[in-house]
């Protein structure tokens, strides 16, 4: 007799093979019909299924077109979602492992939503994003301090010895993983020098798959397999070089995606945000990128793009609010009349230093006829007489 799991699997790999042949519609049908095999059981123990289940609803519907439906299917997956406890290791995995796979979902749904001009929506699941990518960082924080505590409860020596050699990969990734959270939470790193953070991860180069990391790459719309959706068997995969970056990739993503959200639904909307926390999503966004991702980065050109937008912005704002100058405003004169005109009249000034009318030595020889004018005759002094 077929048991309940294999029934889905061998619905979840048929359903595969008509999406890879592009049979989309008949891939529609056996997924649905597997999705009403999980929900007549437990969504929580089966959410490998439907987390199958629904990313490839999504792509075909995607594929054929219908947009809404696609939002739809991821955001179904998303309400399904529920949070484990993680007072042990083993729950902490399986949190962890469905986490990341929540954080993509809600870029895609926030990509979705932009395409359909739902921009409010669009940010609100970026920043829903955000808060997951969050927890995937503090949850390995808080698995190596399950594993110390677990090392320190065990009595045998042997036993001892291989939890402390398994634990000590976790160590090397550990500081790295507090940095990154303090930073998240703050904003503040540290040390402001990159390489000196890169070094705390021991990136010596940049993984291969960082050269041509996008946005679109992380928000794209793609089928899953089963393969991809299995459970990790320990945590040592949490503190893995190249699953810390992607996690720094899907933080800076949903940072990216934010802002240009927040900005389309500001002229779109009457949605109300403060200027500062836009710079302060650009600025995290481009201190990450700097540090974990190449120059030559789709991802890290994009956030670099956005932060000289910020930028160049904030110059022109804060240019705006410089006090204006008002130049008292200045007396032209008006071109003056020929002399010989009518309407010639000079102003008076006692104060000005008029021209003399006539020359000193005409003056003095004015003076000298006067003088012997009034030594000979009594007649009153007249300068017509000069």
């Amino acid at each position: 007799m077929v048991s309940l799991t294999e029934r889905l699997q061998l619905l979840c790999k048929s359903a595969l093979w008509r999406i890879e042949s592009d049979n989309l519609k008949e891939a529609i049908k056996e997924l649905t019909q597997c999705q009403s095999v999980v929900e007549a059981n437990d969504t929580f123990v089966y959410f490998n299924f439907l987390v199958f289940v629904q990313c490839n609803l999504s792509y075909c519907y995607y594929k054929l077109g219908k947009t809404l439906e696609a939002s739809e299917a991821l955001n179904y997956l998303n309400s399904k979602s529920q949070a484990l406890e993680t007072h042990s290791s083993n729950q902490l995995k399986v949190q962890l492992h469905r986490s990341y796979y929540i954080s993509i979902v809600n870029l895609q749904i926030s990509n979705l939503m932009c395409e359909t001009g739902n921009h409010i929506g669009a940010y609100q699941k970026a920043r829903a994003c955000l808060s997951i990518a969050e927890f995937l960082i503090f949850g390995a924080v808080q698995a190596y301090k399950l594993e110390v505590a677990k090392i320190n409860s065990l009595k045998s020596r042997k036993s001892i010895e291989k939890q402390v050699n398994s634990t000590s990969t976790y160590q090397k990734a550990v500081p790295l993983l507090k940095t990154l959270l303090s930073f998240i939470r703050s904003g503040k790193f540290p040390d402001s020098n990159t390489a000196t953070i890169r070094s705390l991860l021991g990136l010596k180069c940049y993984p291969q798959w960082t050269h041509s990391m996008s946005l679109h790459e992380l928000t794209k719309i793609k089928p899953v397999s089963l393969e991809e959706l299995k459970t990790p068997k320990t945590l040592s995969n949490e503190f893995s070089k190249n699953y810390t970056v992607l996690k720094v990739g899907i933080i800076c993503a949903g940072l990216l995606s934010s802002c240009l959200e927040l900005k389309h639904a500001k002229l779109n909307s009457t949605l109300s945000y403060s200027k500062k926390e836009l710079q302060t999503m650009t600025s995290k966004a481009l201190k990450l990128i700097k540090c974990f991702f190449p120059p030559e980065s789709p991802l890290r050109v994009e956030v670099t793009k956005l932060a000289r937008e910020e930028l160049v912005e904030k110059t022109h704002m804060s240019l705006c609010k410089l006090p204006v100058i008002k130049e008292k405003p200045t007396k032209k004169n008006k071109p003056s009349p020929s002399r010989g005109s009518s309407t010639h009249r000079p102003k008076s000034n006692p104060k000005a230093v008029q021209s003399p009318l006539i020359s000193r030595r005409e003056a003095n020889f004015a003076l000298n006829r006067l003088s012997i004018s009034k030594k000979n005759s009594l007649t009153p002094y007249d300068p017509r007489n000069l």
